[in-house]
């Protein structure tokens, strides 16, 4: 199972059936449960001429789908200042510890 486009198929079920019937769905357990995804998806079948038929086939799919892998997180933090045990000769290191913080620093950009 693709677990994160099925989350992101599950949030835009729920609102287009927040929109269509004034009630939406559990998404945790459209994923979840398969039986309480069964119902939903026979709810968003019955309802051609919307989205939902088109979000219910592509929901299946993401549940057929193998799980995506990542060699590293989708989030990522690069080094923005060297750490203080660098390779940066000590007075340096210390004159940019003390010059990171300043204001005036970000309007001279």
């Amino acid at each position: 199972m693709n677990r994160s486009r099925a989350l992101r198929i599950g949030n835009r079920i729920n609102l287009v059936l927040l929109r269509q019937l004034d009630q939406g769905c559990d998404v945790r357990r459209l994923i979840d449960e398969p039986l309480y995804a069964r119902d939903v998806l026979f709810v968003c079948d019955a309802m051609p001429g919307t989205d939902l038929v088109a979000l219910a086939r592509d929901f299946r799919g993401a549940l057929e789908e193998a799980p995506e892998q990542l060699d590293s997180p989708p989030w990522s933090f690069d080094v923005t200042r060297p750490a203080t045990d660098s390779e940066l000769p000590a007075e340096q290191a210390a004159r940019r510890r003390k010059d990171w913080f300043t204001p005036m620093r970000w309007l001279a950009r």
